[in-house]
């Protein structure tokens, strides 16, 4: 676990560009409680497969306790609908999804970040940031729905400031002292996932999407540090797509 910890720092790597203050997160009451937490019933992976697609990117990531257990994360692109989906297994039963698309129906674009907890909805999540109005602005605009709330505010991705949002965030977080638990959040499956996510990222941001990639990946980083990278790798894709295409 300590060992896996440490390649947090490869995705800070990535991350960074769009708020240095990504690696706070963690820190002590930042927050103190996160929405999901590692399945102490699945304990750690013995060995861990990672399996690519036909379009090169990783497909799955799947780890094995010493019972045998299977935890995993499998991505899949909708090209019908345009969703990027990620989904987090404890065996055969999916614990968690998440879900990306971006909306074009208003005047401005809006990145959906929609996450599901299915074995109790109280725990399910909605981030929405919009594209900034202004070509050269970085300020965008972020809505969060959690535990019966809306977070609202801006966020500036070129600034170092910790957003308001962000902060909101954190304490409704920290009020909420979920005790939600997720097989797939453990430390080798998470190791890969960054590797993934840095291999991803680490030659830079090219869209707005990818930009909005980033901001969301940090906001769900609160989450639980074991959910960052996958998040990342699904917002990478969708950004990837839609960008591909605009």
């Amino acid at each position: 676990m300590a060992k896996a910890w440490k390649y947090e720092e490869l995705l800070h790597d990535v991350l960074k560009r769009n708020g240095s203050f990504h690696r706070f997160i963690g820190a002590p009451n930042f927050p103190e409680n996160y929405l999901f937490n590692p399945d102490q019933n699945y304990g750690d992976s013995q060995s861990v497969e990672v399996v690519y697609g036909n379009d090169g990117r990783v497909s799955r990531v799947v780890g094995v306790n010493a019972k045998g257990d299977k935890a995993s994360v499998e991505f899949e692109w909708d090209s019908v609908n345009q969703i990027s989906i990620g989904k987090m297994k404890n065996g055969s039963i999916t614990e968690v999804t998440i879900e990306e698309w971006l909306e074009n129906s208003n005047s401005v674009p809006v990145l959906h970040v929609k996450t599901t907890y299915h074995s109790n909805s109280a725990y399910n999540t909605e981030i929405r940031i919009a594209k900034p109005s202004n070509p050269a602005s970085r300020v965008y605009s972020v809505e969060i729905d959690i535990n019966n709330k809306t977070i609202k505010g801006d966020y500036d991705a070129a600034k170092d400031t910790i957003p308001g949002v962000m902060i909101g965030l954190v304490d409704e977080l920290n009020s909420m002292k979920s005790t939600a638990t997720v097989a797939a959040m453990e430390g080798r499956i998470f190791r890969e996932l960054v590797l993934q996510a840095w291999e991803r990222g680490s030659f830079g941001l090219y869209a707005w999407q990818h930009t909005a990639d980033g901001i969301g990946t940090i906001l769900s980083d609160t989450f639980g540090l074991w959910t960052s990278a996958g998040y990342f790798l699904i917002s990478n894709t969708l950004a990837d797509e839609s960008a591909a295409v605009s």
